[in-house]
């Protein structure tokens, strides 16, 4: 099961633009965590193979322009996706 720490379907981020991607596998599995933006552009990629545990990960945004992506943690149970406002 993965319980990712995100509460609701969107997140705001303003100032810094710092990201923390955190969520708990309580079995081993593969997982592919992206950040894309509107036009399907990469901004951040990470796989874990055969993961469980405690993850977390802080991506900084701050470079990028101010948009909406979308954080999207995919497993062999689906995808989990979130907007993110980078304002």
């Amino acid at each position: 099961e993965i319980m990712p720490s995100l509460v609701g379907s969107e997140m705001c981020i303003r100032d810094r633009g710092l990201i923390t991607i955190s969520f708990n596998s309580t079995r081993k599995n593969d997982y592919k965590i992206r950040i894309i933006g509107m036009l399907g552009e990469s901004v951040f990629e990470d796989e874990l193979t055969k993961f469980s545990g405690d993850y977390k990960h802080e991506v900084d945004l701050s470079k990028y322009s101010k948009a909406i992506y979308f954080l999207e943690i995919e497993s062999d149970q689906g995808v989990i996706s979130k907007k993110i406002t980078l304002q």
